[in-house]
């Protein structure tokens, strides 16, 4: 009987350490990619998500508005004085 609690106990202390060896892993993983998305946002302009955000939609709607104007049929300008 104290020879099986032994035995779980051991199984058990193992078992943590191998928990805490993939929680160590883990963690370094989430550092290296914070570290990625950060290297993309200065290369995006921002300091962070919600900037990037920001600027990409303000430039999806620069792009759209550009685009609409670009398709409007041209008017004949008037001067200041308008037509003589």
């Amino acid at each position: 009987m104290l020879d099986r609690r032994r035995t779980g106990r051991r199984e058990q202390r193992a078992n943590l350490r191998d928990k805490q060896r993939e929680a160590r892993e883990q963690n370094r993983r989430v550092e290296g990619l914070k570290v990625k998305r950060s290297a993309l946002l200065v290369q995006g302009g921002a300091a962070n998500r919600e900037e990037f955000e920001d600027r990409a939609s303000a430039s999806a709607r620069r792009i759209y508005l550009e685009d609409q104007l670009a398709r409007r049929p041209s008017r004949p300008r008037r001067g200041l004085r308008g037509p003589r």
